[in-house]
């Protein structure tokens, strides 16, 4: 494996490749709005909650395991819903999954 390495970093050389943190891997997946099972989905998270509806076709006539619940589950509307936010700040740096707060909410 080690020669691997050694030949991925060799041949990169001339563009710059480098050595990069799971960190920085993971912040530029939420830079791309990619969603990652055990952060922005796990098995309490639907996926209208985790804003995948746009590849959820609710309405074609075959039938899928869960369709009928999501489909009650948009009827009555979401009670949460999984946001993006920017931070322009230089002195915090965030974690990843706080909880954000609005009027007590």
């Amino acid at each position: 494996m080690a020669a691997v390495y050694q030949a991925i970093m060799a041949a990169g050389k001339e563009e710059g490749i480098d050595n990069f943190g799971t960190y920085a891997m993971n912040s530029l997946r939420l830079e791309k709005g990619f969603r990652g099972w055990g952060a922005e989905m796990n098995c309490d998270t639907n996926p209208l909650e985790a804003g995948l509806e746009y590849f959820i076709k609710l309405n074609k006539p075959a039938d899928f395991i869960g369709k009928a619940a999501l489909q009650e589950i948009k009827a009555k509307g979401l009670k949460r819903k999984l946001s993006y936010i920017t931070l322009d700040t230089d002195d915090v740096d965030p974690e990843g999954n706080e909880t954000i707060w609005l009027n007590g909410k």
